[in-house]
């Protein structure tokens, strides 16, 4: 087809014809509204929502939700935060958004889309501050925020602790249309970052416990996650689950690669400032 371009993305970065289909499948940008799949027979059969009555549940500011993870079905949740399922996502694209978001919902009512709250700051109240929760996901306010670093958040209760761990897993080149096509394609995928945060609430604030800029270095790991079941009564030791490796398919030499769940086991040191 020779030379021909295209203008993508804001226009000022031109790229060759084909050049859209890597930049749409390497973004993984959100899109289209986020949906559940439960079942209520042990998994012999499966619903979905949304549904017939539940057209529209989360839009791109959520797509990407993940539930906070407590106790099996949901138990060990603080009396402080109350009978609700929270869950948090990021926006833009699964690994490399700006902002980690957080809501709620009454545990009961988990599918109902009218009983879900977004977090929006803070007011006065008990526990220092009162949280300000708001039914439209456009008035959501970022719990987190990193633009260009914000890869699938997860998050988990460390009960041992009594503490919120925060993990992401982001590209160290951030994924969006203005990065030019010669960079993106000898960058992205390539390297990964880990970030481990930890906080008293779901909506933080937030230190940095552990900062990783070659996460599992050439293997490209992500989706970090840390199940409340692989935590140490103490909270001082558990087992990080992550997928790996993305590099497969944009590097040479795949045999050389591989790609499955991968676990490490981990342990918090203590840390006294003197």
């Amino acid at each position: 087809t020779g030379e021909a371009w295209e203008l993508a993305g804001d226009g000022a970065h031109p790229r060759k014809a084909g050049d859209e289909a890597f930049f749409v499948d390497a973004m993984s940008e959100h899109a289209g509204v986020a949906a559940f799949m439960y079942t209520d027979d042990a998994g012999a059969t499966w619903h979905n929502v949304p549904d017939g009555d539940t057209p529209y549940f989360f839009g791109p500011r959520f797509a990407g939700l993940a539930f906070v993870g407590f106790g099996p079905g949901y138990t060990g949740v603080p009396a402080w935060l109350g009978d609700h399922v929270y869950a948090i996502s990021n926006d833009g694209n699964w690994e490399g958004g700006d902002h980690v978001y957080l809501a709620r919902a009454p545990r009961e009512d988990v599918l109902d889309r009218s009983r879900w709250r977004f977090w929006a700051g803070e007011g006065a109240g008990h526990r220092e501050t009162e949280p300000v929760w708001v039914e439209s996901e456009e008035a959501a306010t970022p719990i987190y925020s990193d633009p260009g670093f914000v890869g699938h958040p997860t998050m988990v209760w460390n009960r041992g602790l009594g503490r919120f761990i925060l993990t992401l897993g982001s590209d160290s080149t951030p994924h969006n249309w203005d990065v030019p096509s010669d960079v993106a394609r000898d960058t992205w995928h390539r390297r990964r970052e880990l970030k481990v945060l930890e906080g008293p609430t779901p909506w933080g604030p937030w230190g940095v416990v552990h900062f990783d800029d070659d996460w599992e270095g050439e293997h490209v790991a992500y989706l970090p996650q840390m199940p409340a079941k692989w935590l140490s009564d103490d909270g001082m030791a558990g087992t990080l689950m992550f997928s790996g490796d993305y590099r497969f398919g944009f590097l040479p030499r795949p045999s050389e690669s591989f790609y499955g769940l991968m676990t490490r086991p981990f342990r918090f040191l203590a840390r006294t400032e003197g």
